[in-house]
């Protein structure tokens, strides 16, 4: 063989390596640049991270890291099924996701392998994974144009925000006009709404919305935070007739009007959770229902019920307590109604079975009444206590744990159940206003020969006042209380 032959053999079989090198060379880090994109890569199925799924399953892919506008690619196999941050698992086989970002190496995620076991009691379609704003209005529309009897969960990941909220004033629900649903919130993640006045959720007449997210957080809109320049109005949720919202997990805070509005025969059960950190009552209950099982209403500021407001315009309104807490709550300014630091009750019925009303001030007004509790007078009122406590309420001028209005029928009746520890000028434990009655059977209002830590305490009846005049320091604990005077 010649030298040039020998050389142009060479020359062609050094191409050849050079091209298979290069071919191979790009893996799954190489595409746009040289820098390494600094997040990581999870694929979502079911609200968490897996590494196997069923087949029909919604893929979320979740990167962390900071960088802009990353693009997304779904590969199952070596075909290209997607090119969204989520993708529809409708054959088996194993999904990989790569993330890319102008002037960084793409990066791929772990894969996935997709299943069919045959069948499930998993409602595939009816599930979503949120980490946008786009995923969490067409999880809505989903809703808005599914069946009666459907369940969905709504797992929220990161913070949501620019959610378009309900008109003040409208009757619409968010979830359209389906009936008999039940939409559940899980997820550790938040969700807020865009800088306008109206109600984050709305539900309607057959609708459960179920909160059941641990670490999940729904904020109120206040001027001045996270951005926001106006203040709202309306509640984060507004229950409307016949409509149901049950708290399990979870926070809603930091609203300018109440976290809850129940309205129109709409029901209220709090088995958990908290909600915190608004003003004009945390939870308002107005012709409708309230049931406490469990949870923490506390640090709410209001003028008639810093921690619940229960008020009728035209029926009763019931209220059961039997477990949580409605702690730390408080009045904030005077007015000629103004009062209960942890409950004001109008036209209705408030039974107290268990847990605890305690920590809550009417004010630093005079003039303002009921640390704990304030009923007013419309004649049909009752606060019937049957266990739990009263205790540790303050006001600077009547009832620092209840104030009974003067009224034509008013009635706090105590079965059972511990009044302590309160403070005021007038009626440590009760002021009772004319025609109002306190009527005891059993339980305990301490005095002021009680225990280190348990005596209520007022300049005039540090058991309870009556505003004929009539002070009572003392109450044995079998001694019984009938109608307007011991």
């Amino acid at each position: 063989m010649t030298k040039t032959a020998k050389l142009i053999i060479t020359i062609i079989f050094a191409a050849v390596i050079g091209f298979v090198f290069t071919a191979c060379g790009n893996n799954d880090d190489s595409s746009n640049g040289d820098s390494v994109l600094s997040g990581s890569i999870a694929i979502y199925a079911y609200g968490g991270e897996c590494t196997e799924t069923e087949l029909g399953t919604t893929l979320t892919a979740v990167y962390t890291g900071a960088e802009e506008n990353v693009s997304f690619q779904w590969r199952r196999g070596s075909a290209v099924v997607g090119t969204e941050d989520t993708c529809i698992a409708d054959i088996e086989g194993i999904y990989i996701v790569t993330v890319s970002a102008p002037g960084y190496k793409s990066k791929d995620s772990d894969p996935i392998s997709v299943i069919d076991s045959g069948g499930g009691d998993v409602e595939i379609g009816n599930f979503f994974d949120i980490t946008n704003i786009t995923q969490f209005n067409n999880a809505l529309s989903a809703i808005k144009n599914g069946y009666s009897g459907e369940s969905y969960t709504l797992n929220i990941i990161g913070e949501i925000t620019s959610i378009t909220p309900q008109a003040m004033g409208s009757s619409s629900s968010c979830f359209g006009s389906v009936t008999d649903i039940n939409v559940t919130l899980t997820g550790e993640g938040t969700l807020d709404t865009a800088d306008e006045n109206g109600s984050m959720f709305r539900i309607g007449d057959g609708q459960t919305l179920i909160i059941d997210g641990e670490d999940l957080i729904l904020y109120g809109r206040k001027n001045g935070q996270r951005g926001h320049t106006g203040s709202n109005d309306v509640a984060v949720i507004e229950v409307e007739k016949d409509g149901i919202l049950k708290i399990k997990n979870g926070i809603i805070s930091g609203n300018f009007n109440s976290a809850v509005w129940v309205r129109k025969d709409g029901t209220f059960v709090m088995e958990g959770g908290e909600i915190s950190n608004n003003d004009h009552a945390g939870v308002s209950i107005i012709n409708g229902y309230f049931d406490m099982q469990g949870g923490k209403i506390i640090n709410n500021t209001g003028v008639m019920g810093g921690g619940v407001l229960c008020r009728s315009d035209y029926q009763q309104v019931i209220c059961t307590m039997t477990g949580g807490e409605i702690s730390d709550n408080r009045i904030d300014g005077w007015g000629g109604n103004f009062g209960g630091g942890g409950v004001y009750l109008q036209t209705g019925t408030f039974i107290l079975e268990g847990g605890k009303i305690n920590n809550n001030s009417s004010g630093s007004d005079s003039r303002t009444r009921g640390g704990g509790v304030y009923i007013r007078s419309f004649g049909t009122e009752q606060f019937i206590m049957r266990g739990g406590e009263i205790s540790g309420n303050s006001s600077a001028g009547y009832g620092g744990g209840v104030y009974l209005h003067e009224s034509n029928g008013s009635k706090f009746i105590m079965e059972d159940g511990i009044v302590s520890a309160n403070t005021a000028s007038a009626g440590g434990g009760f002021y009772v206003g004319h025609n109002a009655a306190l009527e005891k059977t059993n339980g305990i209002i301490y005095g002021q020969d009680a225990p280190e830590g348990l005596p209520n305490t007022a300049s005039l009846g540090h058991a309870i006042y009556y505003s004929s005049g009539t002070p009572i320091n003392n109450i044995a604990i079998d001694d019984t209380v009938t109608g307007t005077l011991p």
